[in-house]
């Protein structure tokens, strides 16, 4: 499979404040809880020649229970300072809806305006309609030196049940100790079942 990397100017990001709800814009691109906008090209400095656009939205979403103990995924070592990435989960399992468009440019020498391009085919059309989602969120100052992660809510017997793992090296901020630590949940009929360093599991 062919990657594609879009470059953008750091004042192309903006996101939500603290008192604001979740959403993060990167261009033209906009990523919120309810769902996603896409307009993605390649400019003359990108990797890439895919043109992506589409609008997305999410209903009925399931998010990790978040309290002032217990800080969703991350438990109470959410809670810990110097921590250098903290993982959250907005939604184990939610339902989708609309569509996307995808095309091939010919060439990457573009402006700043989607216009420009030419296309070596017409857009491919994709109903995401009945389609099944899953959002998360990290952030921080740099993502930890090792880590794994897994998900899945591809379960056809069981639609709505997600499985998430995540292991990583958890550095403090106590002499540069380090740790290893893991958060993993079920969602399962409406319940969520963690299993967590912070919970005692092994």
């Amino acid at each position: 499979q062919q990657q594609h990397y879009y470059r953008f100017n750091v004042d192309q990001f903006s996101y939500a404040k603290a008192n604001e709800e979740y959403y993060i814009q990167v261009g033209n691109n906009r990523f919120t809880k309810h769902g996603v906008s896409l307009d993605l090209y390649p400019q003359s400095n990108d990797d890439a020649d895919l043109i992506l656009r589409g609008n997305l939205t999410f209903t009925n979403p399931s998010p990790w229970p978040v309290s002032l103990f217990q800080l969703g995924a991350m438990g109470p070592v959410g809670w810990m300072p110097g921590l250098e990435c903290t993982h959250g989960i907005l939604s184990f399992d939610h339902e989708l809806s609309g569509n996307l468009s995808l095309a091939t440019s010919v060439t990457s020498t573009r402006s700043s305006t989607i216009s420009d391009a030419t296309t070596s085919s017409l857009p491919l059309e994709i109903s995401m309609d009945g389609g099944r989602g899953y959002t998360e969120k990290d952030f921080g100052r740099s993502f930890p030196s090792l880590w794994v992660w897994i998900q899945t809510n591809s379960f056809r017997k069981n639609p709505g049940t997600s499985l998430f793992v995540s292991l990583a090296r958890i550095p403090t901020p106590f002499f540069g100790l380090e740790f290893p630590g893991f958060t993993a949940a079920i969602w399962h009929r409406g319940e969520l079942i963690p299993f967590a360093t912070w919970s005692g599991a092994a």
